[in-house]
């Protein structure tokens, strides 16, 4: 009886067995039956041509992220600097909110809900395995009514 046991125990676990493989089915080596992408997928290349570009400012030497809010486009530097920067359709600067008690060890993406704008704080340019990652949490209302160069005290709340 343990044998036909074990028997169906090793049928019954391996019909459900997870098929390590490439499951995107733009990729050039898709698998239908692969359950597990295992980022083996390949893709074709391709060129894509900017209809235009547009120059930033010199405060903007690294930005990293991006979003739309309030009519603005806005984003921050990838380096130590404190400041995100609301920018036009044409690339200018219009608002510029510094953010103190801060620190900017390498924030890598500004996001967006209907209260507030996030900063993570997460990127790892300089060791590559940081252990004081953070997410900024930064209030739309206070962005809205303030004009530009306004200085924000930022809290940290544990």
């Amino acid at each position: 009886m343990k044998e036909i046991i074990l028997f169906f125990f090793i049928i019954i676990t391996s019909t459900y067995a997870q098929l390590k493989g490439c499951n995107d089915s733009l990729s050039k080596n898709y698998n239908a039956t692969a359950t597990l992408n295992d980022g083996s997928c390949i893709y074709e290349s391709f060129k894509i041509k900017p209809d235009y570009s547009i120059i930033l400012s010199d405060s903007i030497k690294e930005t990293s992220g991006l979003i739309s809010f309030d009519g603005l486009f806005w984003t921050h530097n990838d380096d130590h600097d404190k400041t995100i920067y609301g920018l036009d359709s044409l690339g200018k600067i219009r608002k510029k909110i510094i953010l103190e008690n801060v620190i900017n060890h390498d924030w890598e993406e500004i996001s967006q809900d209907s209260s507030y704008l996030y900063i993570g704080d997460f990127g790892n340019n300089f060791s590559g395995s940081r252990a004081n990652l953070q997410i900024l949490k930064i209030e739309k209302k206070i962005i809205r009514k303030r004009k530009s160069n306004y200085r924000y005290y930022f809290f940290y709340l544990f």
